[in-house]
Parts: structure tokens; C-alpha cells; sequence
């Protein structure tokens, strides 16, 4: 029963990609010594906000059903560069206005992605030994 519920979790997953974004192959390029593949995306933001609306926490929705979803990204511009050999992403480019209540905030992201399926050893900096737990309510 717990394979079933992930793999239709998946599925609608799938679905809302296929549906939400508008994808385009714009070249080739070589990013950090890999082929890959540029491409173009064009996310439908009010279809995302609508799913995200049904699977994030209520604080979450609220804010975004508050402030008319539809109108708080514009100008979402995303440019993805996948390997050519492996399909892994390598480098993700997003830029976007924000606009919540008014107050408009540009956001600019790169995300730079490699040495997949390596190990990774995470050290827990001092200072956070003590640090508090952070309650969330939903």
C-alpha cells in the first residue's frame, strides 16, 4: 500500500510538470567540463501555486491565496543545463520579481549541481550542539 501512495504521489507529479512548464531545447553548451543540453523553461506559475496550494502547509497557501497567486512571480525566467550523458541537471539559472503585499523583490538563483551518487559526510558545526528545536505548526 506505501509503494502505491508514492508511486501515484509520483505520478501526479509527473503530471503537473507536463502540464506546468513549457520546455525548450535553445543549444548545446559545456558546463564545467560536461555536455549538456540548454534548455529554456517557462513554468505557468498559477498552476504550480494551485498544486503547491494542495500539498504544502496552510501557512504556505494562505499566503499565497492572500496575495492572489497570480500575480506574485512575473518576469520568471529559468534556463536549465542537463548532461548529455547521465540527464543529471547541472546548472539551473532563475531569475524572477516577487510581489508579496506590494513589496516587490528581485530574486536571482544559480545552482551549480555535480558529483552525483558520491558519498557525503555532513559535520554538525559546534555551535549548533545546542542550538533549540524549531516547532512548526501546521
Amino acid at each position: 500500500i506505501q509503494w502505491e501512495q508514492k508511486r501515484n504521489s509520483l505520478l501526479q507529479n509527473e503530471e503537473l510538470l507536463e502540464d506546468a512548464l513549457d520546455i525548450n531545447v535553445v543549444g548545446e553548451e559545456t558546463v564545467n567540463g560536461v555536455v549538456c543540453w540548454k534548455l529554456d523553461v517557462e513554468p505557468d506559475m498559477a498552476k504550480i501555486l494551485g498544486w503547491a496550494q494542495t500539498q504544502l502547509a496552510a501557512q504556505i497557501a494562505g499566503l499565497a491565496s492572500d496575495n492572489n497567486s497570480n500575480e506574485m512571480f512575473k518576469d520568471v525566467a529559468v534556463t536549465v543545463w542537463v548532461s548529455k550523458d547521465t540527464y543529471y541537471t547541472v546548472r539551473c539559472d532563475m531569475t524572477m520579481s516577487v510581489d508579496v503585499y506590494g513589496i516587490v523583490k528581485s530574486v536571482s538563483m544559480t545552482m551549480n549541481q555535480s558529483q552525483f551518487n558520491q558519498p557525503v559526510t555532513i559535520t554538525l558545526p559546534a555551535a549548533a550542539s545546542n542550538a533549540s528545536s524549531l516547532e512548526v505548526q501546521y
